[in-house]
């Protein structure tokens, strides 16, 4: 009985250090990961990803940080867009106020001869 409870102890720290290499250590890294993520670190690497339900999850969260990565670079984008153009436009309002005020600006409009 001595024997079958060693047995069992041994077995019973296999299926631990297996449970720890195959689950938890790669949830740990994927958790540092969502951390890094909500501080819009994109670069963090990811632990490798098998073929269990662990690295189905570990693939799908690699998908949705790439989309939240180009998603947020074409709102960056299209914030100076929006600048530039915001820019130009009181730019022209100011120089049509100009205009409206009396000011002496030269008009040039060219023929279509």
């Amino acid at each position: 009985t001595l024997m079958l409870a060693v047995i069992i102890v041994l077995l019973a720290l296999v299926w631990a250090g297996t449970l720890e290499a195959a689950v938890i250590r790669p949830l740990r890294r994927l958790s540092v990961a969502t951390t890094e993520l909500a501080q819009q670190r994109f670069d963090t690497p990811l632990p490798a990803s098998g073929r269990d339900e662990v690295g189905t999850l570990i693939g799908s969260f690699a998908v949705m940080r790439n989309d939240l990565r180009s998603n947020r670079e074409e709102l960056l984008h299209e914030i100076e867009v929006r600048k530039l153009t915001d820019m130009r436009l009181r730019e022209s309002e100011n120089h049509f106020r100009t205009l409206a005020n009396g000011g002496t600006t030269l008009i040039w409009t060219a023929g279509t001869d």
